[in-house]
């Protein structure tokens, strides 16, 4: 599902706010005990590709998500 501008307006005035954006606003970030292992799989993988990317993909792929974010949307992590 695509958020366009209008649905993140709307999400950012409702009362509520998603767990992810919570979690910054409080730099509180907890993960379950079970949760861990898995997150630290998540995270070696993330790393090994970092080391075999070019550095200019890095780059453009940060560039594209920026831009995104300034269009008011946020990247799909789910």
């Amino acid at each position: 599902m695509e958020t366009n501008r209008s649905d993140a307006s709307r999400l950012r005035n409702m009362p509520w706010r998603p767990p992810l954006e919570l979690a910054h606003a409080a730099n509180e970030w907890v993960l379950a005990e079970d949760a861990v292992p898995v997150f630290e799989s998540l995270l070696a993988l993330h790393d090994a590709q970092l080391a075999i990317v070019p550095l200019h993909k890095i780059i453009s792929a940060e560039r594209r998500l920026m831009w995104r974010d300034n269009l008011d949307e946020r990247p799909h992590l789910v």
